[in-house]
C-alpha cells in the first residue's frame, strides 16, 4: 500500500495511507487530503494510486515542486499531465512536504524498462555488450586498489589536520545582536538557529502590517537573516474556519502567540477533534485554548423590566420606558422569544435561557 507522510513546520508530521484510485488535495473541505493556506486551490492536485506506484497530475492555475531523491533535480509538473513518483521523492506544496513510501524506487523502475529493452536486443548485440563487461571488470580490479590507497591517505590526513570550530561567544553575541533587531521592528522571535554563517529566525506578528514593518526592516539589515513570519490574524482567520466548519457553536475570540482561544465547548469529543484539525491544518499555530465568553447578566437585565403585559399581544416595558414585543431585541446579544405568566423567554447568544419575573 502507498502512503503519504505530510510534514509542515511546527506541527507534526501525518502518515496516510492511501487505496488504490484517485485523491485530491486542495483546500475545499471536500477533498481527500486538505491543506488550508493561501498558496493552496480548492482542488490543487489529483494522486493517481496504484499498488506500489503514484502519478501526480497539477490543475489548472496550481503550482508545486517535485524533487527527484535519486538525480536531486526538480521534475517539472505540467497541468493535465500525470508525473509518476518515486521512493524518496518530496511533492512540496506551499508549507507543506509530502513523501511516499509503498512505491517502487525509480533505479527499480529504470531496471524493469532495461529489461524489456534487453530482450528485444539480437544474440550478437548482446555478444558484444558481454565482452565489454569483462574488460570493464579486469580495468576495475587493476585500478581501483591503487585508487584506494590514495584515498585512504588522504583520509588519514584529514583526520590529523585540527578540525575548524567556529566561536560559540561569537555565535552569542551575535544572535543577541538580531533578536534585539527584530524585536525593535516589532516581532516576538521564537527560534534562531545559524546555518553556514547565515541566520535563520522564526518570528511572531500580530498582523499583516506589521509583517511588512518587519520584512523591510530585515532587508535592509547588514545582518544575513532570513525569517518565518506567522501572523496572529492569519492564524485566527484560518481557525475560524476551520471552526465554522466542525463545531459551528464555537468560534475565534482572540489570537496572540499564535495561541488560538475560542469559546467553550461542552462536547469533549468534539473540542478534541477541532484542537486535532487546527493543529493539523492551521500553519504556525503554537496551541489552543477554550475560555467562556462574558455574556449579558440576564439578572441585571430583568431587573431593568418595570412592567409586563400578558394580554393577546404581549410585551414588556423597560426602565427607559420602550416597550419590547417577542422577536425584538430587549438588550445586546439578548432576544426576547416569549412572555408567559411567570416569566420571560431569551435568547442570550444562541442559547434559551427562561428568566423569573414577577
Amino acid at each position: 500500500m502507498v502512503v503519504a507522510k505530510l510534514s509542515r513546520e511546527g506541527i507534526d508530521d501525518r502518515s496516510l495511507p492511501l487505496e488504490p484510485g484517485l485523491h485530491r488535495i486542495g483546500s475545499d473541505f471536500a477533498c481527500e487530503i486538505v491543506l488550508l493556506h493561501p498558496a493552496v486551490t480548492s482542488e490543487h492536485l489529483t494522486l493517481k494510486v496504484g499498488e506500489t506506484d503514484a502519478s501526480i497530475m497539477l490543475s489548472s492555475g496550481a503550482a508545486a515542486m517535485l524533487h527527484r531523491q535519486m538525480s536531486g533535480q526538480p521534475a517539472v509538473l505540467k497541468p493535465g499531465e500525470w508525473t509518476p513518483c518515486y521512493l524518496g521523492d518530496r511533492l512540496v506544496i506551499a508549507d507543506t512536504v509530502i513523501e511516499f513510501a509503498g512505491v517502487e524506487p525509480e533505479r527499480q523502475r529504470a531496471f524493469d524498462l532495461l529489461a524489456e529493452s534487453w530482450s528485444e536486443i539480437p544474440v550478437s548485440r548482446m555478444l558484444v555488450a558481454a565482452a565489454f563487461l569483462f574488460i570493464l571488470a579486469v580495468v576495475v580490479n587493476v585500478f581501483l586498489p591503487i585508487r584506494s590507497e590514495s584515498r585512504s591517505t588522504i583520509e588519514a590526513e584529514a583526520e590529523l589536520a585540527p578540525a575548524k570550530i567556529e566561536t560559540p561567544l561569537q555565535q552569542l553575541e551575535c544572535s543577541e545582536d538580531i533578536h534585539g533587531e527584530l524585536a525593535v521592528l516589532g516581532g516576538r522571535v521564537e527560534s534562531l538557529l545559524c546555518y553556514e554563517g547565515k541566520w535563520r529566525a522564526t518570528v511572531r506578528v500580530a498582523d499583516a502590517q506589521a509583517r511588512a514593518r518587519l520584512l523591510a526592516g530585515v532587508a535592509r539589515s547588514d545582518t544575513p537573516v532570513s525569517a518565518d513570519i506567522y501572523v496572529d490574524t492569519e492564524i485566527a482567520e484560518a481557525a475560524a474556519l476551520i471552526a465554522q466548519n466542525l463545531a459551528p457553536a464555537s468560534r475565534v475570540v482572540g489570537s496572540t502567540h499564535g495561541v488560538v482561544t475560542l469559546v467553550a465547548i461542552d462536547d469533549a469529543e468534539l473540542r478534541e477533534k477541532l484542537v486535532r484539525h487546527l493543529k493539523a491544518d492551521v500553519r504556525g499555530l503554537a496551541g489552543v485554548r477554550f475560555e467562556r465568553a462574558e455574556g449579558p447578566d440576564v439578572g441585571v437585565l430583568t431587573r431593568q423590566v418595570i412592567g409586563v403585559w400578558h394580554g393577546p399581544n404581549p410585551y414588556v416595558v423597560v426602565e427607559n420606558g420602550a416597550i419590547v414585543r417577542p422577536g425584538e431585541t430587549l438588550s445586546k446579544d439578548v432576544k426576547l422569544l416569549a412572555v408567559a405568566e411567570s416569566y420571560l423567554l431569551l435568547d442570550v447568544r444562541g442559547e434559551q435561557k427562561k428568566v423569573n419575573v414577577k
